[in-house]
């Protein structure tokens, strides 16, 4: 999970597009999810510190609930799910 949210924020589209669940990125092209990632490294910049973790799993599934210092970047219950070995982000975002 940071690593996915370290990438996203400072912009890194490929670092975070490989850690995007099968079904996410069967949903967005790295191109389209590319550009959503630019827009949240122009806003951004940089990786933020997390200020709180929590995470309920189960089997291959998990949710995950984190807070930034930014209200705007708090997540519940984020989906993810363990594929061949690896924790992905599930949460496909919408268009």
């Amino acid at each position: 999970m940071q690593g996915y949210s370290d990438a996203f924020l400072a912009g890194k589209a490929d670092p975070a597009y490989r850690l995007l669940s099968s079904r996410c990125q069967k949903k967005w092209t790295s191109s389209q999810f590319g550009a959503l990632v630019t827009t949240a490294g122009n806003t951004y910049g940089a990786a933020l510190p997390l200020e709180s973790f929590s995470a309920k799993i189960s089997g291959d599934i998990a949710l995950v609930s984190y807070t930034y210092i930014l209200p705007a970047l708090k997540q519940e219950r984020e989906p993810w799910l363990l594929e061949s070995g690896s924790w992905k982000n599930d949460d496909c975002p919408t268009r």
